[in-house]
């Protein structure tokens, strides 16, 4: 289901990694969309240990720095 990559004894879900970047497109419409997606993605690695949580952690963080659209073209209007 995983496959293990040898990092300091942790390890990390490549389904995950290939989830996210598959889904990166719709996640960038607004950040409710990224956010329901983690929350699925989340409830999905739930019994996977710490590995999920770094997947989606990093994820969050690269958007939080601005490295990824969170806001593209979706019922923006300047007020």
């Amino acid at each position: 289901m995983y496959s293990q990559l040898d990092v300091d004894r942790k390890y990390i879900l490549k389904w995950l990694l290939d989830e996210i970047s598959e889904r990166e497109k719709e996640a960038e419409r607004s950040l409710m969309h990224r956010f329901n997606i983690a929350t699925e993605l989340a409830e999905r690695c739930k019994d996977e240990g710490e590995g999920g949580c770094i997947g989606i952690m990093v994820w969050m963080k690269f958007m939080a720095t601005r490295y990824l659209t969170w806001n593209k073209n979706y019922n923006v209007k300047p007020r």
